[in-house]
């Protein structure tokens, strides 16, 4: 490798460098072809790798030619930022730049500890797990203003009423 990079996914889904001083949306990474590249690119470290580049307190990387990008999450590293086509039966959550995935109502996952919502992430990044995660579920982040947007008056302390549905929230940890 001939260059190193560190960076921080937020609890919001933006994509930080991870020493920069100031971090609010207006500074977070927002070309949406890098946050695509860069996201779909997204794996859990192997031992070789943090044998190799060290560093363990960055546990995921995205590779990029001759270039390797290290990551570090407040929690999952795919955060779901968008909900999309709401009044659709095909509705999705949006997350990198531009990316989509189909959204399950059925398939709300919830944190007892923290209260934070989760989702099953995209089949092909299932693998790459939150630190917290242990049963290897691949559970995104749903991004709190999306939650209070579009899903807080559908909420309740065990469910979510979708389109008239009630759905029991998975609990984990």
């Amino acid at each position: 490798m001939s260059r190193i990079y560190r960076y921080q996914v937020d609890l919001q889904g933006f994509l930080y460098l991870a020493d920069a001083k100031i971090r609010t949306p207006a500074t977070a990474y927002r070309d949406q072809k890098f946050l695509n590249f860069f996201l779909t690119h997204l794996k859990q470290r192997t031992p070789d790798s943090l044998a190799t580049h060290g560093d363990p307190t960055f546990p995921y990387e995205s590779r990029c030619g001759k270039e390797l990008n290290l990551i570090v999450s407040q929690d999952s590293p795919i955060v779901f930022q968008h909900l999309l086509d709401e009044g659709s039966k095909d509705c999705k959550l949006g997350w990198a730049g531009s990316l989509t995935t189909k959204f399950y109502p059925d398939r709300i996952y919830c944190n007892h500890e923290t209260g934070r919502l989760y989702h099953p992430m995209p089949e092909t990044h299932r693998s790459v797990l939150a630190p917290w995660q242990k049963d290897g579920s691949g559970l995104g982040l749903l991004r709190s203003a999306m939650i209070q947007m579009h899903l807080a008056d559908k909420l309740d302390e065990d469910s979510i009423v979708w389109k008239g549905v009630r759905y029991p929230l998975t609990f984990c940890k």
